[in-house]
């Protein structure tokens, strides 16, 4: 989950910004519709993937976006082991 708290960091310009799987965006001061964007936006560039509107939309939680990524890059390293048969 650390490289997903860098994003944050950075996104927020808080260097001391510290969250946990139960850290719901809504929690987080200066949280609005601007800086949501402009973070998906650094998590798909950061972790090479797409979110969906709905993705963007419906998550709540860092623990909820930290599994999405998790299992993005677990299908993505599945895909990879697959196509090599």
């Amino acid at each position: 989950m650390g490289h997903v708290q860098e994003v944050f960091r950075s996104v927020f310009e808080d260097e001391t910004l510290t969250l946990s799987r139960e850290t719901r965006f809504k929690d987080i001061e200066r949280w609005d519709w601007f800086l949501h964007v402009n973070l998906f936006t650094e998590l798909e560039s950061r972790f090479r993937m797409e979110f969906s509107l709905s993705e963007m939309a419906y998550l709540e939680s860092v623990g909820e976006l930290a599994d999405l990524i998790d299992s993005e890059r677990w299908n993505r390293r599945l895909k990879g082991i697959v196509g090599a048969e």
